[in-house]
């Protein structure tokens, strides 16, 4: 009488134990040698009663399912002269229902965001091939730092703000299904890559540093861009004291723009000219802003002339001119004299000093 015995239920991959043994019924005394076969198991050797012989198997994903296999014991009869004279045999089976369990992981979220900003992560899994065995599920992301309880088909949606200074984001999510009844575990991860830029804007504004009420004068703009990685919406410019209102710009262009200081004008003059991109895709924007002070000067000259009040005819007389300076602020240049009646073309001269000149 054949037995064989094994687990109810065994994992793809995982290796478990039959026990096969056997008995003698009757007439124990006539029997000879006793072989036990099991295709399955690839066995073929000779066997003694009542010893329980063990043979590990590892089931394939391509076992049937349920395995089922028989193990057969084939014993020679002897006559009184120990010659075979007939063989007996019995067999027995033993079915193993097999789990392949299988963890599939599904993270997404966005393929471009911006630094900075916050993006959401979708995790979702199935579990398959668990039978009745499927214990807790853990879902663990380091980046997102989370680690808990999580069912499969389920969407949980995770927050991340991106990092200022991220240049791309490349996580895993991982789920660790237990498998009850069974020291191990079947696991299952995803990785979702984030594209991350970091659209900037510089405006440069330039213009004299020096000016005089009434005079007109040119200011300058330009932009440059960087970190849009082909992101770089409409970009308008807006400047207040130019009168210049959501003008659509280009980088790298400049734009010279006319200005006439009016006589009322409070010095310094400064304004800021802001320039504002859209960037593709998002809700918000990039901008940058760039101003410009011009001082205003108000120059100003008074001359002195003084002499005698009364001469004679022939008599030589001394005139003496002196002059200042008011408003200039850094911009005196060159001063230069002219007397007609004193012969005096283009002298140069400075302020605060007396020039004397003879006159017959």
């Amino acid at each position: 009488s054949v037995t064989k015995t094994g687990p109810a239920t065994a994992k793809v991959g995982d290796e478990f134990l039959y026990e096969i043994s056997f008995t003698v019924l009757r007439d124990p005394e006539v029997l000879g040698e006793c072989t036990l076969t099991d295709p399955t198991l690839g066995i073929d050797q000779l066997v003694i009663p009542d010893q329980v012989y063990t043979f590990p198997y590892i089931p394939q994903a391509d076992d049937p399912n349920p395995l089922d296999n028989t193990a057969t014991v084939t014993c020679d009869v002897l006559n009184a002269d120990d010659q075979v004279v007939a063989t007996i045999d019995d067999d027995d089976d033993w079915t193993v229902d097999l789990i392949d369990p299988e963890v599939v992981v599904t993270k997404t979220g966005p393929d471009i965001v911006k630094a900075g900003d916050e993006i959401e992560y979708t995790i979702s899994f199935t579990a398959t091939g668990f039978g009745n065995n499927l214990g807790t599920c853990i879902l663990s992301d380091p980046t997102l730092e989370i680690s808990q309880e999580a069912l499969p088909g389920q969407d949980y949606v995770f927050p991340y703000p991106v990092p200022a200074d991220s240049t791309g984001v490349s996580n895993t999510a991982t789920v660790v299904c237990d498998v009850l009844d069974f020291d191990n575990d079947a696991e299952g991860a995803d990785s979702w890559d984030v594209e991350v830029i970091d659209p900037s804007i510089v405006v440069t504004k330039t213009g004299p540093d020096t000016i005089k009420a009434g005079d007109e004068i040119i200011w300058t703009i330009s932009f440059t861009t960087d970190g849009f990685n082909g992101n770089l919406g409409e970009c308008l410019l807006n400047d207040e004291l130019l009168g210049v209102v959501d003008e659509v710009v280009v980088p790298g262009t400049d734009y010279p723009f006319d200005y006439v200081v009016p006589a009322d004008a409070v010095e310094p003059i400064e304004n800021t000219a802001t320039v504002v991109c859209d960037v593709l895709e998002f809700d918000n924007n990039a901008e940058d802003d760039a101003s410009w002070t011009v001082d205003l000067i108000g120059p100003e000259v008074l001359v002195d002339k003084t002499g005698p009040e009364v001469a004679k005819a022939g008599d030589e007389i001394t005139y003496t001119i002196s002059f200042t300076t008011a408003g200039f602020g850094d911009s005196l240049g060159v001063c230069l004299l002219n007397d007609e009646l004193l012969g005096v073309v283009d002298e140069v001269v400075v302020p605060g000093t007396d020039y004397p000149f003879n006159y017959t």
